[in-house]
């Protein structure tokens, strides 16, 4: 199809058909390419074709061993050892120095190299992304396994602040994964095509929108989690995943535990699904139920995420697993005749029966509200009917909250059958703070003739986050701006695109986003100086939780207004503006339009820097 500067598309299927034409950064417009004699451009064939032809130099499969001094990591020797491991065509091994903290400046990337494999072995070192940058990222068909290393600290954009899998393979084993954020799946997330084994590890401490461990994409092909301890995670919405966000329908986990996660254990959607085999999952958001040997409520877990004696994990994994190999911190498994759930193997043996620990089962044990919030209900469920009356007491703070409308702590309930008893929760204002508090809502037994029901028996705390004020809600996908009245963004995409898309609006109308009265952005979020001197009328940031870098075939976004349009690609580091083509649609009145093909932030200014 030949295009023409100021052609309009039929309809809206044929808008990703439009071409974009780019200019220099400076502004000024870029000529033509001139075409280059037959003759010549064979003989440049000629020329790269015998090049590719050549031995190449140095690129023996090989060891690296980036040093250390005094305890900090050569992270450049890092670098070029992943480079050198990825371009020369044969499975190569990178060993840390233990001990040692290699600290990041950019992302380490994995490429495919032919099929060939990197295995990473951390021996106890940890690398950091220094709060900056994502620190692994594995794309393009790559395999690697990872080994006895903690990634922490990675921050990222979209996805996968400590490691982000997209169209490849990753084995984690005995590892941490820790203290990083991002917009989906802060430790852990997969893309594309992603293939993903997690062994023997803890993930806690990471914090997303969505996804605060894992996050998952509707074309994962795998996720499986063996021995993996998930807690203490968190997702800026409630009901996103603090633990993991599935949706993909090819999610196993063995032998491990979900719980403690705030915003909820699990979430779905797409059609994501998980099969889960002698697993802790704590707040049943995980849509799995005690039995069957999967256990529900909280693991019972210490400051480090070793069970405690009596934990409901100990001896609970799977009967058939057979003594092999070694848990997080490299101690036998198994210790106590019987294989323990988590990350962790003890020497412990249960005080009681796993099959009678979940006698009392509080859901969810974790959620987030605001001050101005409606109130929000938990149950406690009682689950074998006791021989004798008991009284549960519900401890809790009354400067914070209420319970059941009261204020008297605490609250008692006579328990005489099995059944759920609702506990509803309204945040009181604190005019003294100005920053999300937590309070905890504690459970015991305070008096029991039950001797199933001993009032030493341990019963899960619910943890609320009361938030200051509320967050702003998540990124939707590009497309669902279209659904918008009044609207300043529009887009058109094909279906293989329009799912990993999202727009986030930086600008709208003249000014910046708002939320609840503040601004949420400023000209240092549209990535170059002087950009609101053109009169910014409208400013998107385009970008794929998936880790789609290309959209092949292109998309048409359309921001509300006329003017010109001003282009910042993410591929550019740092980004530089450029003026491109624009054109109208009948579809979209009063928008000016252009077809992109990969993540960005595009600007519509009043005022042509040309003219």
């Amino acid at each position: 199809m030949n295009h023409h500067r100021g052609a309009q598309p039929d309809s809206t299927r044929q808008l990703h058909d439009q071409p974009t034409r780019f200019y220099t950064p400076s502004f000024t417009r870029v000529h033509r390419r001139t075409r280059l004699p037959r003759l010549v451009v064979l003989l440049l064939g000629a020329i790269v074709l015998s090049g590719l032809l050549l031995p190449r130099q140095g690129v023996q499969a090989a060891t690296f061993n980036p040093g250390c001094t005094g305890g900090i990591g050569d992270a450049a020797a890092l670098a070029d050892a992943m480079y050198q491991a990825a371009v020369n065509n044969q499975s190569d091994t990178i060993n840390l120095v233990g001990g040692c903290t290699y600290t990041v400046t950019s992302t380490l990337y994995f490429y495919s190299d032919n099929g060939n494999t990197v295995t990473f072995n951390g021996n106890g070192a940890t690398v950091s992304g220094g709060g900056a940058v994502r620190v692994f990222f594995l794309e393009g068909g790559s395999s690697a396994t990872i080994n006895n290393v903690r990634i922490t600290n990675g921050r990222g954009p979209c996805c996968g602040a400590g490691i982000n899998v997209f169209s490849a393979t990753l084995v984690l084993d005995n590892s941490l994964v820790d203290n990083n954020s991002t917009d989906y799946g802060a430790a852990v997330s997969g893309g594309y095509g992603a293939r993903i084994e997690i062994n023997n590890s803890v993930l806690t401490g990471n914090s997303a929108g969505r996804g605060g461990a894992i996050d998952t994409s509707p074309y994962t092909s795998s996720l499986v989690l063996n021995h993996t301890t998930i807690v203490g995670n968190r997702s800026y919405y409630n009901g996103f995943g603090g633990g993991i966000s599935i949706l993909n329908r090819n999610t196993v986990i063995n032998n491990s535990i979900i719980a403690n996660n705030t915003g909820g254990d699990c979430a779905f959607s797409y059609g994501g699904s998980l099969t889960a085999n002698y697993s802790l999952m704590g707040d049943g958001s995980c849509g799995v139920a005690a039995g069957g040997g999967n256990l529900t409520g909280d693991p019972g877990l210490g400051g480090d995420y070793e069970p405690d004696a009596g934990s409901a994990v100990i001896n609970a994994g799977d009967p058939a697993f057979a003594s092999s190999g070694t848990d997080y911190r490299g101690a036998a498994r198994v210790q106590a005749g019987r294989v323990d759930m988590g990350a962790y193997e003890t020497a412990f043996t249960p005080s009681v029966p796993p099959s009678e620990v979940s006698g009392i089962t509080v859901t969810p044990f974790a959620f987030n509200m605001t001050e101005t919030s409606a109130p929000q209900t938990y149950s406690i469920t009682v689950s074998t009917e006791p021989s004798q009356p008991f009284t549960l007491a519900v401890s809790f703070d009354p400067a914070q909250v209420t319970l059941n409308g009261s204020s008297v702590s605490p609250l008692l309930f006579t328990i005489s059958a099995a059944g759920t008893v609702s506990v509803t929760v309204a945040a009181l204002e604190n005019p003294t703070s100005n920053t999300d508090r937590v309070t905890t809502i504690a459970h015991s037994i305070s008096a029991s003739s039950a001797p199933e029901y001993p009032t030493s028996l341990a019963v899960p705390s619910v943890t609320i986050t009361i938030g200051d004020v509320p967050p702003p809600p998540p990124t939707p996908l590009c497309e669902d701006h279209n659904f918008a009245d009044g609207g300043v963004v529009r887009v058109s995409a094909p279906d293989s695109l329009s799912y990993a898309m999202n727009c986030r609006i930086l600008y709208q109308n003249g000014g910046s986003t708002t939320w609840l009265g503040s601004a949420l952005y400023s000209e240092a979020n549209l990535g170059a100086p002087g950009l609101l001197e053109l009169g910014v009328q409208q400013a998107i940031d385009i970008f794929s939780p998936g880790g789609m870098t290309y959209f092949n075939g292109g998309a048409v976004f359309c921001l509300r207004g006329q003017g010109t349009l001003i282009w910042l690609a993410a591929s550019g580091v740092p980004r530089h503006p450029e003026i491109i083509g624009s054109y109208t649609v009948p579809e979209f009145t009063n928008f000016t339009c252009a077809t992109l093909f990969e993540p960005g932030t595009l600007v519509l200014v009043s005022d042509n820097p040309l003219d």
